[in-house]
């Protein structure tokens, strides 16, 4: 009932997890790009939610030999443990030598 009369925008979660993520990967330069979003229900205000990420796979850029580009997926669960958004994500980090 609460989930009917008081979402939010789907866009809020997502700005949220990547503040989350963006704070992980302290070493991030940009974003590059988000795929397979899925939200699986509505956003509630003062619901409290665990993200997590996993990376997927690393890789020296090759137009910028100082940072290097990452694919995780990220997944954000709700209060009652069950996955409530997921998506993949592309992104520029600096490498340990910069």
């Amino acid at each position: 009932m609460l989930a009917e009369c008081c979402s939010l925008p789907k866009t809020y979660l997502l700005g949220a997890i990547a503040a989350c993520t963006t704070r992980t990967f302290d070493k991030m330069v940009a974003n590059l790009v988000w795929t397979n979003i899925k939200l699986n229900r509505h956003v509630v205000p003062e619901e409290h939610y665990r993200v997590e990420s996993t990376i997927l796979s690393k890789r020296i850029s090759n137009s910028r030999p100082t940072q290097g580009i990452v694919q995780a997926k990220t997944q954000c669960f709700g209060e009652e443990k069950k996955l409530l958004l997921s998506n993949d994500w592309t992104f520029l980090v600096y490498t340990h030598d910069t």
